[in-house]
């Protein structure tokens, strides 16, 4: 993952079920492996915190500190 998928124009929401297969068995594998003392409680607020992690900060040196800010503040509620 990922892969390359093709999608037709001017769908107002693209669907793949291989696609979304994909993405299911890929983040049950990350679900599985997670560190448990990091607060995030299901796979969306998993796949949240990669997105604005990824988002958030292009540089992949201070990818950790962000992911750490986001655990901090969930931690502190």
């Amino acid at each position: 993952m990922p892969e390359t998928y093709k999608f037709r124009a001017h769908h107002a929401r693209p669907g793949n079920p291989r696609m979304q297969q994909a993405q299911k068995r890929w983040l049950a594998e990350i679900w599985e492996r997670r560190n448990p003392d990091i607060p995030i409680k299901t796979p969306d607020q998993l796949v949240t915190l990669a997105l604005n992690r990824r988002e958030g900060n292009r540089q992949a040196d201070e990818r950790s500190r962000v992911a750490a800010v986001f655990v901090t503040r969930l931690r502190q509620r």
